[in-house]
């Protein structure tokens, strides 16, 4: 198994819902640093990406979000 020091996922996925994935990745390792994404559509961002942290995201990052942003977000998270 590989080891990852940070995931960026979105919530919406066509093959696995992103809330699922979180769950799986702290069940498989508790420490890695997790991002969720999510552009909203028609639905309010924190709608999702609220519950996101509940299940184990260290981030929520709403889109649209600049890779300095991103970056920076990353950084913040890796010196804690």
């Amino acid at each position: 198994m590989r080891h990852f020091d940070v995931v960026l996922t979105d919530l919406i996925m066509p093959e696995i819902e992103g809330l699922e994935l979180i769950s799986e990745l702290r069940r498989v390792n508790p420490v890695v640093k997790i991002f969720a994404t999510y552009s909203g559509g028609s639905v309010n961002p924190q709608g999702y990406l609220k519950p996101a942290k509940h299940f184990g995201a260290t981030r929520p990052l709403a889109k649209p979000f600049s890779g300095d942003e991103l970056f920076a977000a990353i950084m913040s998270v890796l010196q804690d």
